[in-house]
């Protein structure tokens, strides 16, 4: 019982979110690690939750993690909480993203048509 609690600890810590995994993902596979160590009575705080979610999500959340930690006390922050800031973070750069693809697509059409018109030039200047 001690060992299997002791693995479940040390998975705890060495846990971090793995490449193209959801947020929600990983924050569940968290808050199911952590029910299998309360099931042996190891006491696991929102809070201790909170705080390794925020310092595992790796690099590419990194800029969402401190606004996170700037802008909200996360000694009080649920973990419910802290999943729709991260969810909503993430949607909010995505869709910023998708803006700024639609804005390229349009800059291409829109020289492709110049183009078009260069290479099509009128052939006179009309009837005179």
């Amino acid at each position: 019982m001690v060992v299997k609690l002791q693995s479940l600890q040390q998975g705890f810590e060495n846990l971090c979110i793995i490449g193209n995994e959801g947020i929600l993902d990983y924050v569940t596979h968290v808050g199911e690690l952590v029910n299998q160590m309360r099931v042996f009575s190891d006491i696991v705080s929102e809070a201790m939750m909170v705080g390794k979610v925020l310092r595992s999500m790796g690099a590419r959340y990194n800029h969402i993690v401190i606004v996170i930690e700037d802008s909200r006390d996360i000694t009080k922050l649920t973990l419910d909480e802290l999943t729709g800031s991260l969810s909503s973070y993430k949607a909010c750069l995505i869709s910023q993203s998708n803006q700024g693809d639609e804005k390229v697509l349009h800059v291409i059409n829109e020289l492709s048509l110049l183009k078009e018109v260069d290479r099509n030039p009128s052939r006179g200047r009309g009837k005179g």
